[in-house]
C-alpha cells in the first residue's frame, strides 16, 4: 500500500502521532494518556481506528457519530469528554455497524484534512495492512510492545517499514527475563518503560478519566514520553 498525504493550510507544528501494536499491548492506554496531555497544550484530536474501538469504552464516550461524522468531512460532531474538555474524541460505540476503517487511504486523507489545524493522536488498528498507510504517514509512530515476546516478533518483520518510529514497553516487569525485554528482541532503545501497574489503569477506565491525571508516576511518566516526542 502507498498513501500520499497532504496537510492543506496546517501550521508546521502540529504532528500526526501513530499508536500501533499488533497485539493487545496497551496501546489504547498509550493514545488515550498521550492525547489528553498534548490536548492541555495545544488543539488536540484522538482518533480511533481500531477494529473494537476501545477509545469509546476508555473516555466514557456518549456521541456514537463523532468517527463517522469526521470521515466525511465533518469535524464538528467530535465528543469532548468530562476530564479532558480540551480533547476532541472520534470513535464509534463498539460492535456498532458505521463505516468501518480498513486501511483506506481516502479515509485517511479525508481525516487529516478535516483535522489540518490539530495534532492528531491515532489509535491504529493492529492489523498491519490496515495500519500501514497510518505508519508510513505520522510524523512518530510509537510501536507499543509487552514482554510477552510475540508483540516483539510481529513488531520485528515491520518496523523497517515504518515512519519514524519510537519503542514504548509497557506493562513492564522487573522479574521477567531480560531477553524478553523488547528493546533487546528489536535491537531498538526504549524511549519510555511503564510498569505494570494495572489497578489504577482499570480504576481509570471506570470513571474515564486518563490515569496520567490521577496517579504521580504515570504523570510523570508520560510527561517524559511528550518530551521525548517534541524532543
Amino acid at each position: 500500500m502507498s498513501i500520499t498525504v497532504t496537510r492543506q493550510k496546517q501550521d508546521t507544528k502540529t504532528k500526526m502521532i501513530a499508536v500501533w501494536s499488533p497485539t493487545a499491548a496497551g496501546k489504547t492506554m498509550i493514545a488515550v494518556n498521550l492525547a489528553a496531555l498534548m490536548s492541555e497544550i495545544g488543539p488536540t484530536a484522538l482518533v480511533d481506528l481500531t477494529a473494537d474501538n476501545a477509545v469509546f469504552t476508555w473516555v466514557n464516550c456518549s456521541k456514537t457519530e463523532g468517527l463517522e461524522e469526521l470521515i466525511k468531512g465533518n469535524p464538528e460532531e467530535a465528543f469532548y469528554p468530562l476530564h479532558m474538555p480540551k480533547l476532541r474524541v472520534y470513535t464509534k460505540e463498539p460492535d456498532s455497524q458505521n463505516v468501518s476503517f480498513n486501511g483506506e487511504a481516502a479515509i485517511l486523507n479525508g481525516i487529516v484534512r478535516a483535522l489540518h489545524d490539530h495534532n492528531i493522536v491515532i489509535d491504529a488498528p493492529r492489523e498491519y495492512l490496515k495500519a500501514a498507510n497510518i505508519l508510513a504517514v505520522a510524523n512518530i509512530s510509537i510501536l507499543i510492545a509487552d514482554q510477552n515476546i510475540h508483540s516483539s516478533l510481529i513488531l520485528q518483520k515491520h518496523i523497517t517499514k515504518i515512519r519514524n518510529p519510537v519503542l514504548v514497553v509497557n506493562r513492564f516487569r522487573e522479574d521477567c527475563p531480560a531477553l524478553a525485554d523488547p528493546a533487546t528482541v528489536l535491537k531498538k532503545e526504549a524511549v519510555l518503560y511503564i510498569p505494570d501497574r494495572p489497578q489504577p489503569v482499570l480504576e481509570s477506565i471506570l470513571v474515564g478519566q486518563p490515569v496520567a491525571a490521577k496517579d504521580e508516576e504515570f504523570k510523570t511518566l508520560f510527561s517524559k514520553l511528550l518530551e521525548k516526542l517534541e524532543g
